[in-house]
């Protein structure tokens, strides 16, 4: 079972009252966050893409780079690895790569 799924099951098994009460505390935090002021800076469409056009220039060159096959095959094996020690580190029933 998830944290989330505990979390709702523990919030029904309240009574009526403290669950409207704690539902109505959640609900007026959430509202207020609208009026807090954002970590990161408001930017306009044109100001982000200008922020970004270095990274897209390097990415594209990196998608056009050709690689031998033998890079090809150590990256393939590399994400492998990566893949293996992402999952080890997760709970069962919680992991990216590996077919449950």
């Amino acid at each position: 079972m998830t944290s989330t799924q505990q979390l709702l099951d523990n919030i029904l098994k309240l009574d009526p009252k403290t669950r409207s009460r704690l539902l109505d505390r959640v609900k007026n935090s959430l509202d207020k966050t609208d009026d807090r002021p954002s970590l990161l800076p408001q930017r306009t469409p044109e100001e982000q893409m200008e922020r970004n056009r270095a990274a897209m220039a390097w990415l594209e060159r990196k998608m056009n780079e050709s690689i031998t096959a033998e890079e090809a095959e150590f990256r393939e094996r590399y994400f492998e690895t990566f893949k293996q020690l992402v999952d080890a580190h997760r709970p069962v029933g919680q992991k990216l790569y590996a077919e449950e």
